[in-house]
């Protein structure tokens, strides 16, 4: 013998995402009574009484989709299906050279004391990572250390090009010049000179300025 019916909604009751504008607005093939709701992005269609009582239905099919998606990027960094994010890659090479012997280049980093900070290992640390650095500005940018001889911790990783990470290297020479200290490169890209010219003299013996061509200027 079938049971009562499940009794129908109030006008304005929310499920979920779904408030219910008709508390009775007809009944599917079954039989079954259906309530028209609206989703909170604006869509409105006939949801069983059933399935709003039953914690079945709560919100329209884009806005499950969307939320599937979230969920995946804050669990498993996924942006949609099992594709990684940009971000999440970053997250786990970075913690995989850092902790596993069989990852490619963990002599470089792990293997010579090189650490991934607690905050940023196990559950949710994904999550903080990303809330630190934020999003990577852009496709050329990759995750780097400010100071190559530190761990990976808070504030001393950032987002960073190719260009500022070579500058970066521990073997890049810094070279003052008035009250300003940058790499030689910088210097030679800001008096217009070729800087392999620069470096070549610099190598052979001359000062700065006058690789530059500053000397006496200073």
């Amino acid at each position: 013998m079938r049971g009562r019916p499940l009794p129908l909604p109030e006008h304005g009751q929310r499920f979920g995402d779904w408030t219910v504008i008709h508390p009775l607005a007809g009944s599917d093939s079954s039989g079954a009574r259906r309530s028209l709701c609206r989703c909170k992005c604006g869509t409105e269609r006939p949801i069983a009484v059933r399935d709003l009582r039953r914690g079945s239905s709560k919100r329209c099919r884009n806005c499950g989709n969307h939320t599937a998606a979230q969920r995946g990027i804050v669990k498993h960094g996924a942006m949609r299906g099992n594709v990684a994010t940009a971000e999440y890659r970053a997250w786990k090479s970075m913690r995989d050279r850092c902790t596993n012997p069989k990852t490619a280049g963990y002599e470089r980093y792990g293997g010579r004391g090189i650490t991934l900070c607690e905050d940023w290992r196990g559950p949710g640390g994904f999550e903080r990572f990303l809330a630190h650095v934020g999003h990577r500005p852009s496709p050329k940018h990759s995750i780097d250390r400010i100071k190559s001889n530190r761990n990976y911790e808070p504030g001393n990783v950032r987002w960073a090009t190719a260009a500022e990470q070579n500058r970066n290297k521990g073997d890049t020479r810094l070279v003052t010049i008035g009250s300003r200290t940058q790499c030689l490169k910088d210097w030679a890209l800001e008096f217009g000179i070729d800087y392999q010219r620069v470096h070549g003299r610099v190598r052979r013996g001359w000062s700065v300025e006058s690789a530059l061509g500053l000397e006496g200027h200073y």
